[in-house]
């Protein structure tokens, strides 16, 4: 909201004439009288065909748009500081590597969904090589236009791992939970049989603002309960990273 200051101003009124004669006898203006002047003078400067003084408060946009400012909001690029560093993902081998994809880093078992056309960003890396029996994991952050966007891009996703929680494409064991991650955050584990203990993979998704992020395991290395704990650890770690998509920012 711009606030706007009025300086008030005492007007005094004028002096009685010192003129001798008639003009001498006269009455001084009252001060209603003597405000008339300027403001028909100041009407008669406004260009204007009805002579009407119109006060202009200038308004947040206004201000903006003549100091050549932008307003800030949600930014929509994406920078090197929101993915993960090395050395997060237990049992993965060090190293980083940038991941360039168009689809999303789900299970292969769920198929290749698309990127959506809506994002204005991304960006995706792979942690460890996946060699010797190591782990291997991954993050993926895609950024939309705006939050309302991102839950519909979230909902979607949700929708297509319930479908391949349920087909014969997915593993013996494949599961959607609920996480506690972010908003409308969700876990997939896949393994080859039933159990904690099995080996298989875990991915979780959220979304913080404006950004969806993926993180996963991959590798088929780390029981089911392990890779639980570890890959939503890592995920409410990706999730700090993204405050500067939020409304209230970092």
């Amino acid at each position: 909201m711009v606030r706007t200051s009025r300086t008030s101003r005492h007007v005094r009124p004028a002096p009685a004439p010192t003129t001798s004669g008639p003009a001498a006898r006269r009455r001084p203006l009252p001060v209603a009288a003597a405000l008339v002047v300027p403001l028909v003078l100041l009407a008669g400067c406004t260009g204007g065909d009805s002579g009407a003084v119109e006060a202009v408060v200038p308004t947040s946009s206004a201000s903006a748009a003549g100091t050549g400012l932008v307003e800030p909001g949600v930014p929509t690029d994406l920078t090197a500081d929101v993915l993960l560093t090395d050395g997060m993902f237990t049992g993965a081998a060090a190293g980083v590597a940038p991941l360039e994809v168009t689809t999303w880093q789900l299970p292969p078992a769920c198929g290749a969904l698309a990127l959506p056309a809506s994002l204005t960003a991304t960006g995706a890396q792979v942690y460890g090589d996946g060699d010797d029996g190591t782990e291997q994991g991954v993050q993926q952050v895609v950024v939309l236009p705006d939050p309302e966007t991102a839950v519909d891009v979230v909902a979607e996703l949700v929708a297509a791992l319930e479908d391949c929680a349920g087909s014969g494409d997915a593993p013996a064991e494949s599961a959607l939970e609920d996480v506690a991650v972010g908003a409308q955050g969700h876990g997939f584990v896949t393994a080859a049989e039933p159990g904690d203990e099995a080996l298989g993979t875990y991915t979780v998704l959220s979304r913080r603002g404006a950004a969806v992020t993926v993180v996963a395991t991959t590798g088929h290395r780390t029981p089911v309960g392990e890779a639980r704990r570890l890959v939503t650890n890592v995920a409410q770690q990706a999730w700090l990273r993204l405050c500067r998509y939020s409304e209230n920012g970092c």
